[in-house]
This record gives structure tokens, C-alpha cells and sequence, in this order.
């Protein structure tokens, strides 16, 4: 999460944010739902 901060300077709730809907995103597309 801190290095996705860094990258998108951007703050670490925003962060946390943009890592877990890439989670949710990445297992939709594993089950076959992307």
C-alpha cells in the first residue's frame, strides 16, 4: 500500500482504497465475472 502512495501521490487511504477494489477486480476476473 505505501509504494502504491508513492506511485499515485496520493494519500494512504486513497491507496488503500485503490489496492483493494484491484483485489476485487482481479478475483471477479479469476471467476469469470469481468
Amino acid at each position: 500500500v505505501l509504494s502504491e502512495s508513492l506511485k499515485s501521490k496520493v494519500s494512504m487511504r486513497v491507496a488503500a482504497y485503490i489496492v483493494a477494489v484491484a483485489r476485487v477486480a482481479e478475483a471477479m476476473r479469476l471467476r469469470g465475472w469481468g
